[in-house]
């Protein structure tokens, strides 16, 4: 893969064997899920769209990978629950989906990926209207078919992007503050 290059846009659906690719052969699988709990219950959301774009190229046969101008870009309105359309809804609303219609995560300029290893990855994230820098712990392997395999999860708050925890029931039910961010995705075919 010496010298490999390509810039990549990839439209992730949640069903399997519905994907768009544009400007590459793109991923082959992917997941992105909200995990949170309440006082009731677990709960997890899944993005059924994900949009990636960017540049990503082997420096070397040393599993060194260069990533440029990345962003990753989730609509609000198709993180979906398994808890179904109430909570969805509430969700939209929490994070103001008519206004900020779409979560943001932006790596500007080059990042290094190292396989085999964790590495640091630091970012933007745009969350109903509110920015923040954060590092996310990527770990890059190759799976036997050669895909790129990126993977990682990011514990986070709600109120630290000015989100207040959904609630249902006539406050009843209450959302806790605390999230968990799973990611899991394969690039294939450059």
């Amino acid at each position: 893969m010496k010298g490999a290059f390509i810039t990549f846009i990839i439209f992730f659906l949640a069903a399997p064997g519905m994907m768009c690719v544009a400007q590459s052969d793109g991923a082959s699988k992917q997941s992105i899920s909200i995990n949170g709990s309440s006082n009731m219950h677990d709960w997890v959301m899944h993005a059924e769209e994900v949009v990636v774009k960017g540049d990503i190229s082997s420096a070397e046969d040393d599993g060194t990978w260069k990533v440029s101008a990345l962003t990753v870009e989730i609509p609000v309105e198709k993180i979906k629950s398994e808890k179904g359309s109430i909570m969805d809804k509430k969700t939209y609303k929490a994070l103001m989906s008519e206004v900020h219609p779409v979560i943001r995560f932006n790596v500007p300029g080059t990042t290094v990926l190292t396989t085999g290893k964790a590495n640091k990855v630091q970012g933007s994230l745009r969350v109903a209207g509110v920015t923040k820098t954060i590092d996310l712990a990527v770990d890059v392997r190759l799976s036997p078919a050669g895909d790129l395999v990126c993977s990682g999860q990011k514990d986070m708050k709600m109120t630290d992007f000015k989100v207040d925890p959904p609630t249902a029931l006539m406050g009843a039910m209450k959302t806790t503050d605390e999230i968990t961010i799973e990611f899991n995705v394969t690039l294939s075919n450059f």
